[in-house]
């Protein structure tokens, strides 16, 4: 088994990096990848630890990048990449200062926006160094005055992070946010990736809640000189896996896969996802080097 997206504590994830690596181990997982969103600071944290004390197999180099894209935020996994040579890209564009005063900048538009559809929200929403944005606006924000939920689905108010997916990111939705405003474009993120001696592969493509994923997928791949798709998810249907599957293999693109994992964040698991739905193929490993490895 093999696990090529997963979350530590240095970006929204719960789980410190041990426990990730004995999450790793009791999973049974042969290979797994820390993709940390637009942070690769478990990867300098892991020199300081003997990984073998809590992890057998083999980590390959990674991160996940926000990107914007007619309006959205979707996001790219960098594998293989060079940390050193990515580093001075995250400077720029990810800073911790300039990722704060986005989120604030988001936090206050959103509240803006409840108060004239006279939804109730706590007044000083401060954004902080987590970065963590639907959590703290919407489930301890929104969610902690009943009297809101009238104004949303039920499936939105039962799952707070479909209120990011369906509303934030939905251009037809009072709360939408142009997120092409905040983040670098595909184009940027990919080269930047490229030019660490990296592999860009699309995350997780049916959550975007494109109209038309595959077409969207055929037009990223065009701007962004996209080495791949993550086609294997703990979110995907049978069917959606295949689907890109086929596409990767008609195109001649890398097939990767990966639970997304959170720690306690999300009821996912490392390796099999969702109510062990996920089972990701150990020949995808053969698309990658040596060198694109954490040693």
């Amino acid at each position: 088994m093999i696990d090529l997206h997963t979350h530590t504590n240095f970006s929204d994830g719960a789980s410190s990096v041990e426990q990730l690596l004995i999450d790793a181990q009791k999973s049974g997982a042969s290979v797994i990848s820390i993709t940390d969103h637009i942070n690769i600071d478990a990867y300098y944290y892991l020199k300081s630890i003997n990984i073998k004390n809590y992890f057998k197999g083999k980590i390959l180099k990674g991160v996940e990048i926000y990107c914007g894209y007619k309006g959205k935020q979707i996001e790219l996994l960098g594998y293989g990449i060079d940390f050193e040579k990515f580093k001075t890209f995250l400077e720029i564009n990810f800073n911790l200062e300039k990722q704060i005063e986005n989120l604030q900048n988001q936090f206050d538009y959103l509240i803006s926006i409840c108060k004239k559809l006279g939804i109730k929200t706590k007044e000083n929403l401060k954004a902080d160094k987590s970065l963590a944005f639907v959590k703290p606006f919407f489930k301890d924000n929104i969610q902690s005055f009943p009297e809101n939920e009238k104004f949303f689905s039920p499936e939105i108010w039962n799952d707070y992070k479909k209120f990011y997916r369906l509303c934030v990111c939905n251009s037809n939705s009072p709360f939408y946010i142009d997120f092409s405003k905040y983040y670098p474009s595909v184009n940027e993120v990919s080269n930047a990736i490229h030019n660490a001696g990296g592999k860009s592969i699309i995350a997780h493509a049916w959550i975007y809640g494109f109209n038309n994923t595959l077409l969207e997928i055929e037009e990223i791949i065009k701007l962004g000189n996209i080495d791949g798709i993550e086609c294997y998810y703990s979110d995907f249907t049978k069917r959606q896996s295949e689907l890109l599957i086929k596409y990767c293999m008609d195109n001649n693109l890398l097939i990767t896969g990966g639970s997304d994992y959170h720690g306690i964040n999300r009821n996912c698991q490392i390796a099999t996802g969702n109510n062990n739905n996920l089972n990701i193929p150990n020949y995808l490993l053969s698309q990658f080097e040596e060198k694109d490895y954490f040693i």
